[in-house]
Parts: C-alpha cells; structure tokens; sequence
C-alpha cells in the first residue's frame, strides 16, 4: 500500500511558565501530558488570575514537556520515549521501520516492511533468477525476499519511445585503432568478480587479424586486450564466459583462426588449448554442466571437452547452418542431465545418439515448448527454412516455411511477440525479418492467436538488408513489461527496434556491418538497474553494401528517458537463455529447463524476473518540531520514510524552507545517510535561528528527493507524496 505524505500543521508555544488565555481566560493546559492546552498570557485576574499556570502536561513551559517534542494539530507534547509519525505521538520504534497501514507495526531489526508487512531479507543475489521462485532481488539489499501479491508500489511504464543515447563507445583498440572493427555478438558477465560487468568481444583490423577485446562494462574503457599476435581470434565468431573451476573469476573461451579452441583465465592466463580443425568450420563456443562434477564442460559443433580441456566426445560439428556453427544443450529426455543440441538430432552426454530426423538437415537452433504439451522442442533455421522439431523424436510439427525474400537464415529467437501468452519464434533472411507462429496455419486460421491473419506460418515480416552472409541473428526483449517482446536487429546498415506483435518500426539507426553471425542484445552492462542494448558494428564493406553511414567498434545505448524495465546483468554465450548461467558467471551444476520456468519459455531473449516493477517512494512520514532549544533557535525533525517496494540508496536530498510552498526560502538542505530499505525511515534536522526579537509565527516546509538540489530520483511510485509542512511555529517568550 502507498502511504502518502502526512501534511501536519503545528502550533509551537513554549515558554518558562504561561499566564492567562489571550482573552483573559485562565488556562488550565489540561488533558494528556503533552496536549495542546496553552497556560493564559497574562489575563485579568478577574478572568482567570494573573498568569493562570499552565495545566499538568500542558505545554506551559518546557519543563512540563518534558519531551520537547511537539506533534501533529492540534499540537500535542509527546511523551519521553515517543516520536511523531503521521500526525500522532507513538512509541519509538528502535529498528526505525514501522509497518503496517497505520504504522502501528514496529518490525524487528533486520526486517523490512514490503507491502504492509513484516519479511526478512533470504540468501545473497545479484538478480532474481538467484532467488527462490516466488522471490526476487532487492538491489539496495542484494538478497531476496518474497514478491509481495496485492497492491503495492509499482512503477509500470506507461508508454514507451525509443529515444536512446549513447552511454558509451569502443571505436577501436587505443593503441592501434585499425583494429576498430567488431563483428561478434558480445558476451557479457563480471570477468573479474568486481560486481561491474565486462564486455569480452572480437576486434579485427583485416578478416585474418582478429585481437580479443575485454571492456569495462560501466564506461567501455579497455581492461584485457589481447593482440592477434597472440591468439588471432577466427573471424565472425566470438566469445564464452562462464566459471569452470574454484575461483570466483570467469573463465573466458573462444576459436582461433587456425582452429584451436582456446580457454583462459579473466587476466589473460591460458589454462588449455585443444584441437577443432576439420571439417572447415567455425562457431561460437557454449558452456554447460553435462555431468555430476560442479564444473562446467565446453562444447563447440559436436565436440565437448572436460573442464581440463580432455575431449569427451567428438561428431564432428553441429548447429551449423552453413560455415557458422552454434551449439546448444537442454535436456530432452527427462533425466536431469544436459543433451547436445543441432538442428536435426541430439546427443547425450556419453555420445549416445538420443534422436535424428535425417529428413531435415542440420542448423542454427533454439529451445523451447513451441507446442506447449510441457515438453522442450527443437526450432531448426536451416538452408532458407524453418521448422520445429518435435522434442521427443525429432518429428516435424512445424514447416519447413520457406523464409521470406531468400536467404540461408539466422538464429532463431523465441518470445511471446504478440502478448497472446503463447511462444513464436524470429529469424532474419536476405531481405526479410519474420515472426512465425504456429497458430498462423490451418483454416480457419484462429486469428485470437494469429491476429495478421497470414496462414503461411508466419506472423508478420519486414523488409531488411543482408544480402552478404544473410545469417545475421537477433534478440528480444520487453521493453516496456508488456508481455509483449520487441526485436533488435541490425542488418548491414541499421540497427532496427520493431514492434512484437505486427514488426512496425519503433527505431531505426544508421549503424553498419558486413555481417556474420552476430546480433545486438539487451542487458544491464554497467549494473544500473537499466537496460542497455549493445549493438557490435564495422564499416570496410560499407561501399558494396550501399549504407549512407559507416560505423564501427561496440556501442551502448540506454534509454534517454529510463523507461526501460530494468533486465540482468549477464549475457554469456551466442546460444544464451536464462538458465544457462547464473549472474555471477556460474554454470549451474543443474540446469533448470528454460521452457518449464514462469516468463522463461524463450530463447536469446533476457528477462527480468519477479519484482521488476517494484519502486521506492518516498515520503515525509512525520515531522515535528523539538523546542528545547526556544527562545534561541527552533530545531525542524523531518522523518523520511521510504514507503515503497524497492530500497533506496543513500544520499537522498531533503530541503528545509521558511515559508509556505513553493515559495519559501531555503534554510539548507541534508541528505539521508542511509539506504533506506522498504518501510525504513531516518529522521534529518536543521536549526532555524530567529531574528533578535522575533517569536514568530513560522510556517516552514520540508520536500524530499528535492529537484533543487540537483539530485531528484527520477523513478518513484508518486511525487504527491514528498512534502510535509508545519505551520504558525512560534516561540513565546516570557518577560
């Protein structure tokens, strides 16, 4: 529940010892020690006796109220032992976080106050997907806790535009900036465990002189850089990373040109080399657990090696759609264990051939429930077409359609496009983009869940340009949180954002790419809590491919506007899906199955899990004024509740005014010194010294999260909420 800003209006009278009334008539100051009953100024004794003292608890003189504390109107003297909040006195609460509607609920220290109740905080987690399910990863904690059900705070964001900005741009290696070229799909995670991410991707200055490129993720500054003298990287593939042993740093793996698959450690040490010449390919390598031991195993085509670099099996190559190869590995038998994943047949882990479907040839792939019958399928883009495999026996349930405008074909994604709560599936070509659907088929076609109306399998599609490699891949993502994903993609010359559910173009940018494998994709890559996309470009081919503009190296977008649901930190591999990898860069010792998960039956696209629309919103929970200090100075107690779903981190500015708002004048501004957490509050001061001879009254105003200051949060449940005010505060002083 939002609780909204509480408006006080307090009359401060604190003097030595009250006489009469202002009208004469003596006071008595009765009721509770510390109400608002004012002793007489002085009246006619007739009316009430010179200087009629103040009743017992009254607010006669300071000495009565023995608190000093004056709250809420009319204005009470709080006991000793009492704060203000919400207008009334209460009883201190010594853990500072009160819940409950009415505040009343004082939770134990260490808790937090998530939607009008008490919860303590679980394990450490850098995102949700380290959480239970059900929980998600307070960031100001980093732990998990319960997502609340109910109303609570959230910040959904209305309407979307697509106004990026570059964060940041790597044009190329500092001390030789030929090699400014990028044409690999990045990979993503913390290399080093310093909690920022890095960016680990491939610069080349010529196809055959490819250097390996690792950037900090916050400002994309160089951090490893290796030069092709080195490890000439093989030209249009790219990177793996993942912790295949003890250490708490990744592991980072890749192709030479002459063919060597090579893994070293985050700084650079190699720990293994191994032989994956034949056959004439190349690819992208993939890190996943095959067997009981808790470090990860690296397959590339149909060749997997131990943790140690020992070849386990080898059948040549897998995954390929023409000279690019990408493998993958899911668990399509049921046994808890990983299978190796083509596109027309899959391995177990000891080599054991589980299906083959020699019909269909072999090709890029992904995995998910297509068919949502509970079980994983195989999405096969291969030789200009797709199709789905049935996961058990490797049976065509969808296709071959043939991919619109020609073309070999790129790696699929998997979504829910069109918000309908069922999965499609993304490929671009030669000259199109197209969504799929299984549910555009048949006839009728039931347009409840293929609202284009096509029945040629397809949703929609669009014109692009990839007329040279055609197997340029993409990703997707929900940008708003609307269950309905968006495509990023770049093809020789744009880097387009197109619209789920019918492919309109929500972005188009001059960005350039001769074009291999890679694609753009969405993540948090200077741990903000914002999305980026990051989008690789190169610009020697831009005369044949006819682009306006070149362009080269790696860029950073976010959003302008910070409207973008915030998304994880991690995207390790060309074949990512959620649950490939943890966010520290772990491979998990047993995978969870990606299409089985709430929000997870997708592929290449990345999620946000539970609480992404959790915020903070803060509050002025109370405010008092103290008089101890009266006549010579009035000291102003703001409390600063954090009355939302999320924490906020410390350094929230408060401003004190004189005045009424918005035109008082600034007394200073304080900052919280705290993070404050859901339902955790910190109470700030600031002295008003009168002029000589003056006793008021003053009104005086407080706001949080002050624009003023120059240091406004900019997402938060309300702004009617950050304002709390007191007025005709004055100090009577005795002759």
């Amino acid at each position: 529940m939002i609780v909204r800003g509480v408006l006080l209006a307090i009359c401060v009278m604190a003097a030595a010892a009250c006489g009469s009334t202002t009208d004469g008539t003596g006071g008595t100051g009765g009721g509770r020690s510390g109400s608002a009953g004012v002793g007489g100024d002085g009246g006619a004794a007739a009316n009430g006796g010179a200087g009629g003292m103040a009743g017992s608890g009254g607010v006669g003189g300071a000495e009565v109220c023995e608190s000093s504390l004056l709250c809420g109107t009319p204005a009470v003297c709080c006991e000793v032992g009492e704060e203000c909040f919400a207008g009334s006195c209460v009883p201190t609460c010594a853990s500072g976080i009160r819940c409950g509607d009415d505040g009343s609920v004082c939770c134990a220290d260490g808790d937090v106050c998530l939607a009008g109740a008490c919860a303590t905080p679980g394990i450490a987690c850098t995102d949700s997907f380290d959480c239970p399910e059900g929980d998600f990863c307070e960031p100001t904690l980093d732990q998990c806790l319960p997502q609340p059900t109910g109303p609570l705070c959230e910040l959904r964001p209305e309407s979307v535009t697509f106004e990026p900005t570059i964060e940041w741009h790597w044009e190329g290696w500092s001390e030789d900036d030929r090699y400014r070229h990028v044409q690999s799909t990045p990979a993503i995670a913390d290399v080093d465990a310093d909690g920022k991410p890095e960016v680990v991707t491939v610069a080349y200055r010529g196809t055959s002189n490819n250097m390996l490129v690792m950037l900090n993720g916050e400002d994309g500054s160089e951090n490893l850089m290796i030069p092709d003298s080195r490890y000439n990287v093989r030209w249009g593939t790219g990177a793996a990373l993942g912790n295949m042993d003890a250490d708490v740093e990744l592991e980072i793996v890749f192709m030479t040109q002459d063919r060597r698959l090579v893994v070293i450690e985050h700084d650079g040490t190699e720990k293994w080399t191994a032989d994956v010449s034949g056959g004439g390919k190349q690819g992208y390598p993939a890190l996943a657990n095959l067997d009981e031991d808790p470090d990860a195993e690296v397959l590339i085509g149909a060749k997997w090696f131990d943790n140690d670099g020992t070849l386990i099996e080898d059948k040549g190559w897998l995954g390929c759609n023409g000279e690019w190869c990408m493998t993958a590995a899911a668990d399509f038998n049921g046994d808890g264990r990983l299978d190796i994943v083509g596109g027309n047949r899959v391995y177990e882990a000891d080599g054991t051939l589980l299906w083959e479907n020699s019909s269909a040839p072999d090709g890029f792939v992904a995995v998910a429930d297509m068919t949502q019958d509970g079980r994983p399928d195989l999405v096969s883009i291969s030789s200009g077409n797709a199709r789905v495999l049935d996961g058990v026996d490797g049976t065509v349930v969808f296709g071959p359609v043939p991919i619109p405008g020609a073309g070999t074909g790129g790696a699929p994604t998997v979504a829910d496009f069109d918000g309908d709560c069922r999965p499609e599936f993304a490929a671009a070509g030669r000259g199109f983009y197209a969504v799929y659907d299984l549910d555009c088929t048949g006839n009728p076609v039931p347009l409840a869940f293929c609202a284009t109306g096509r029945s040629d399998g397809i949703l929609w599609s669009v014109p692009v340009q990839d007329l040279s490699s055609s197997v340029t891949g993409s990703s997707v993502f929900d940008f708003e949180g609307d269950g309905k994903a968006e495509v990023v993609y770049n093809d020789e010359c744009h880097l387009y954002v197109l619209a789920g559910e019918d492919g309109a173009e929500l972005l188009k940018l001059e960005n350039s790419s001769r074009t291999a494998a890679e694609y753009p994709l969405v993540v948090d890559v200077d741990a903000d809590g914002n999305s980026e996309f990051i989008v690789p470009a190169n610009d020697d081919q831009i005369g044949r491919d006819g682009c306006a503009v070149g362009t080269h190296g790696l860029i950073s977008f976010g959003d302008s506007n910070d409207k973008w649901v915030r998304t994880r930190r991690v995207w390790n591999q060309h074949t990512y899906h959620v649950t490939n990898v943890e966010a520290s860069g772990a491979i998990p010792v047993t995978e969870n199955d990606s299409w089985a998960g709430d929000g997870l039956n997708n592929y290449r696209q990345n999620v946000q899990g539970e609480g992404v629309f959790n915020a903070p919103d803060l509050a002025v929970a109370g405010l008092s004024v103290n008089t101890s200090s009266c006549p010579s100075a009035i000291r102003i107690q703001a409390q600063i509740a954090n009355t939302g779903s999320l924490g906020v981190e410390a350094g929230v500015p408060v401003g004190f005014y004189q005045g009424s708002p918005p035109d008082g004048a600034l007394l200073g501004f304080q900052q919280t010194s705290v993070a404050l957490l859901p339902g955790q509050s910190e109470t700030l001061t600031i002295d008003f010294t009168p002029e000589s001879a003056d006793i008021g009254p003053w009104d005086f105003y407080v706001t949080v999260d002050d624009e003023a200051a120059g240091l406004s949060l900019a997402l938060e449940c309300g702004e009617d909420n950050n304002q709390g005010s007191v007025g005709a505060a004055r100090c009577v002083v005795v002759q």
